[in-house]
């Protein structure tokens, strides 16, 4: 089964935010860090369970650097809704 991936307003903002706190130190960086998010997020569109449940939904956690980022999501029926980022 495939699932929608949608990217709710409220994490667009925190991942422009990320990349603009790194760009200005890093833009290569900055770069990576974003692509390495969004391709985490993609992936969901055929695993959503993959993220541990937490709270009232589940959280992925996402490898990069040497801390790595987490995006809080909640799957409805066929989709999956990133809250956050």
């Amino acid at each position: 089964m495939t699932f929608r991936v949608i990217v709710q307003s409220r994490a667009r903002r925190d991942l422009i935010r990320l990349g603009d706190f790194l760009v200005n130190d890093n833009p290569r960086a900055a770069l990576a860090a974003v692509d390495a998010i969004e391709a985490a997020l993609r992936s969901l569109v055929t695993f959503p369970e993959r993220g541990a449940e937490h709270g009232y939904g589940r959280r992925l956690v996402i490898p990069f650097g040497q801390s790595g980022y987490l995006a809080d999501y909640r799957i409805v029926g066929v989709e999956v809704h990133i809250e956050r980022v």
